[in-house]
């Protein structure tokens, strides 16, 4: 007769609860299914999922000689003294999950910010689409307008002909101070709801004030290199890339 595998017996299983290594090991060779050790601290979705379902699970918590069940000792391997006790926590780390995203959305960052693919309005490509954004002819006089792909999909033909216009106008009537670009709105402040323009504002505040460099000697090279390499720094351009590079060369941002 054919030996039941290790994760249903004794040998598979951790007298705290939950299966140990080799259980582990068995169960993903028998199933195909990857289990991973319990996490019995912290807000890891995976906690807060195994305590939702076995706190809601059929069966009692202590045999009938006053023992822990199995059921139990699950739950304390993943830190819950009940079912209710899980079920409890299970809600709390959700409710707090939910929220870290929340913030972490509106308050976007420099990774988030810089991760979008930036292309220029005022170059079209043919067929749809814009030329990625880059300071190639701006020597010519025809100044990029820059904007996250994903807001120039969203754009009317009007609003790219404002903004392209205002762009230019600016940057023919101003004086640029020490190569740093001229900011010009995408959107003209008649045309957006004093919330929309308020949340655009806190963004970019967020962005600037939430991140920085962990690795200062690294930061400060790249920052070189990319003030060499493009003839406006800093720009939307320019600032992407020296993101992008420093992070290529493991380099870390951490709340402020």
């Amino acid at each position: 007769m054919a030996e039941t595998p290790a994760w249903q017996r004794k040998e598979g299983q951790n007298p705290k609860g939950g299966l140990n290594a080799k259980g582990r090991r068995s169960y993903a060779r028998e199933t195909g299914g990857k289990l991973k050790a319990p996490v019995k601290r912290g807000d890891n979705p995976r906690r807060a999922s195994f305590l939702a379902r076995m706190g809601n699970a059929p069966g009692p918590e202590y045999d009938e000689n006053g023992e822990p069940t199995r059921l139990l000792l699950s739950l304390r391997a993943w830190g819950a003294s009940s079912k209710e006790d899980a079920r409890r926590k299970a809600k709390a780390i959700s409710a707090r999950n939910a929220n870290k995203k929340k913030v972490k959305k509106a308050e976007g960052g420099l990774d988030q910010w810089f991760d979008e693919k930036w292309v220029d309005l005022a170059r079209p490509k043919e067929g749809g689409g814009y030329e990625p954004c880059g300071r190639e002819d701006a020597e010519s006089g025809k100044y990029p307008k820059c904007v996250p792909a994903s807001q120039a999909s969203r754009m009317t033909s009007k609003e790219i002909e404002s903004a392209i216009r205002r762009k230019r106008s600016a940057e023919s009537r101003e004086t640029r101070r020490d190569k740093k670009p001229i900011n010009v709105p995408t959107f003209k402040k008649s045309s957006l709801p004093a919330e929309a323009e308020i949340k655009i504002e806190m963004r970019l505040k967020t962005a600037k004030a939430k991140n920085e460099p962990t690795d200062k000697e690294l930061y400060a090279r790249v920052k070189a290199e990319a003030k060499k390499k493009f003839d406006v720094y800093p720009s939307a351009y320019a600032n992407g890339w020296l993101v992008q590079e420093y992070k290529r060369r493991g380099g870390k941002y951490k709340k402020a």
